[in-house]
């Protein structure tokens, strides 16, 4: 009975000593990243009142921490495109150029304005990831990748990209959120 005692009490020494670990992690460079845990993410196209300059469009992007992407149409019809996501554990992600809260990282790339409007694509990195940050890492290799997923538990790494839909090249314009502007 004793030596039960004194395995419970070791095990939970244990618990704390790890637990410790990770709260230390947290406090790694990439945390201050926008990641996020325990969420599935998708992007969806919403319709933005009172901003039909670019100007405005892209003040009521800054706004919104979900807000990858900035498009405007017809040169007064602001659209964003935003991360939704839902619940589900095994799953984490992040947005590309983003720095906890909602700030542009000063390493993220040089924006660009593109003519016609984003087309997202999403697609499997082939390799296991060990860690959610060498997911990261790879989505921001590629100036195009605006978020990144990992599931822990198949070590899979997925990237969701943008390409340019010439067919409104006439009217309209986009650009990512979180970029340099250094064009």
């Amino acid at each position: 009975m004793k030596s039960i005692l004194c395995i419970l009490a070791l095990a939970c020494v244990l618990a704390s000593v790890y637990s410790q670990e990770e709260t230390t992690a947290t406090a790694s460079p990439d945390f201050e990243k926008c990641f996020f845990y325990g969420k599935l993410p998708r992007i969806r196209k919403i319709k933005i009142k009172g901003a039909a300059s670019e100007t405005a469009c892209k003040r009521k992007c800054s706004e919104d921490i979900y807000c990858v992407v900035w498009q405007l149409k017809n040169e007064d019809k602001c659209v964003h495109s935003v991360v939704k996501y839902r619940q589900k554990e095994e799953i984490n992600y992040g947005i590309h150029g983003c720095k906890f809260p909602g700030k542009i990282e000063t390493t993220a790339h040089t924006c660009k304005t593109y003519t016609g409007s984003p087309r997202f694509q999403k697609f499997a990195v082939g390799g296991e990831f060990g860690y959610g940050a060498a997911c990261a890492q790879y989505c921001e290799l590629n100036s195009s990748c605006v978020i990144w997923q990992w599931n822990k538990d198949t070590l899979s790494c997925w990237l969701t990209t943008y390409k340019r839909n010439h067919k409104w090249s006439q009217y309209s314009v986009f650009r990512p959120y979180y970029c340099n502007d250094d064009e």
